[in-house]
């Protein structure tokens, strides 16, 4: 048995600009200011909630309040859906995606699962446009982590619910960062990469299973 755990911007979906361009946009309506000047180089962690915390640090010296938190990811998902309406060329699946997940999700061997470093409601959507049945799986964002680690961590431990499998013969992350490939090495799961840019960051690093898109997923080969 394996369980196979997905990210999903640049992974599932090809909605990395618009993503950006939408959390800036929300950002300056509930924040008031421009994430034009702020640095996330330097943030540690590739997620939403660590990202916003590190902008408000930047410009307040503090965290995110749960009231600005909340008003972002609702802004965020409402300028989503708002481009997608005006432009839904931009919404598209990395090549493959929808077809593989739910043919993986319908082996009797393999179990799903979706960690993402976006928050849930936002990624949601991004998921529902391109046909993949985020609910049938256990699905965690960063709303309540840093950390992707903790992410994936929390996902499976609730596939050993939902599935009633404590132990898998095989774990594997299958992301697009070499952040991604970082957390997978640190817990020690096999890794499959998605170089959909062919920037070839990836390989580079050290990742073993790259993949130019998910048309030919290698069940066969999943050792990264």
């Amino acid at each position: 048995m394996r369980l196979i755990i997905f990210d999903i911007d640049g992974t599932l979906a090809n909605t990395d600009y618009e993503k950006d361009l939408c959390y800036a946009e929300a950002f300056q309506e509930v924040t008031g200011h421009s994430l034009e000047g702020l640095d996330f180089l330097n943030c540690k962690h590739v997620t939403d909630s660590a990202v916003t915390d590190h902008f408000f640090q930047q410009l307040h010296q503090r965290n995110a309040f749960v009231e600005e938190v909340e008003a972002l990811k609702l802004g965020f998902r409402q300028k989503l859906e708002q481009r997608y309406q005006s432009h839904p060329q931009y919404f598209e699946e990395i090549p493959g995606a929808s077809a593989t997940f739910n043919h993986l999700l319908s082996l009797s061997d393999v179990y799903l699962g979706i960690a993402t470093g976006a928050w849930r409601h936002p990624a949601q959507f991004k998921l529902e446009v391109i046909g993949i049945p985020a609910n049938e799986v256990p699905f965690v964002g960063a709303d309540k982590s840093y950390s992707k680690v903790d992410s994936i961590k929390e996902v499976i431990e609730l596939a050993q619910k939902q599935y009633g499998h404590q132990t898998y013969q095989q774990v594997v992350y299958v992301g697009d960062r070499v952040y991604d490939w970082q957390v997978s090495t640190e817990l020690g799961i096999d890794f499959v990469g998605v170089d959909f840019a062919g920037t070839g960051v990836l390989a580079k690093a050290g990742a073993k299973v790259v993949l130019p898109n998910l048309l030919q997923f290698p069940l066969g080969k999943l050792k990264g």
